[in-house]
């Protein structure tokens, strides 16, 4: 999705290739408890704060077991191991940052013609300096998705109140993050819709 953005703010452009490179989910509890609960399962990261009660946990396969026997302890409602490759947006991918830093050394990132929001941050950003410098940290930082959420919530807000129309778009496979946003305060404000198919493109 991040490269995506990139391409499309003009931040680089992909020129036919990517440059783009094992977790559990805890449903029914918030970020923080979740945090606390990785903390103690061992070598555990909160990866991904998808909402306010569904937090992604990135980790060894020892500590995410650990990590699903306290959750549960704890009253999550479930805890669902994810068939990912790797253990994603956690320190655990410190390595592989070092060598995608080697191999984007000499990427230009230009600023971004359009808001662009980081998941490392959850704010917007301007520049095409941070926007690299962000791009490496994302792999060992979590994903701020819920307090990327509440900037752009800002910015229909103040957008309808000008008269503005907004619709919240997904595009790639599957509609996970549509579903994520209709849970948000700011769903009945807006309507979100997955376009990962060409029907999908023709009805823009």
């Amino acid at each position: 999705g991040g490269e995506g953005a990139l391409d499309y703010g003009g931040t680089f452009c992909l020129n036919g290739g990517t440059v783009f490179a094992a977790g559990g989910s805890v449903m029914g509890l918030a970020p923080d408890p979740v945090k606390e609960i990785a903390k103690a399962a061992g070598e555990a990261y909160a990866a991904n704060m998808n909402s306010v009660k569904q937090t992604v946990v990135s980790g060894t396969a020892e500590a995410l077991a650990r990590l699903e026997e306290l959750g549960k302890a704890a009253g999550a409602r479930r805890v669902l191991r994810l068939a990912v490759a790797g253990p994603y947006h956690s320190p655990l991918m410190q390595a592989a940052a070092d060598e995608f830093e080697k191999i984007i050394a000499d990427v230009q990132f230009n600023d971004p013609k359009t808001v662009f929001l980081s998941n490392v941050t959850g704010k917007a950003v301007d520049s095409g300096s941070e926007i690299k410098k962000n791009a490496i940290l994302h792999l060992t930082n979590p994903v701020l998705w819920t307090d990327e959420e509440a900037v752009l919530g800002k910015l229909i807000q103040d957008g309808q109140a000008a008269g503005e129309e907004w619709t919240v778009l997904e595009p790639g496979p599957g509609k996970v993050l549509c579903g994520l946003w209709k849970d948000t305060e700011f769903g009945s404000l807006v309507s979100a819709q997955p376009v990962n198919l060409a029907e999908h493109i023709a009805n823009l």
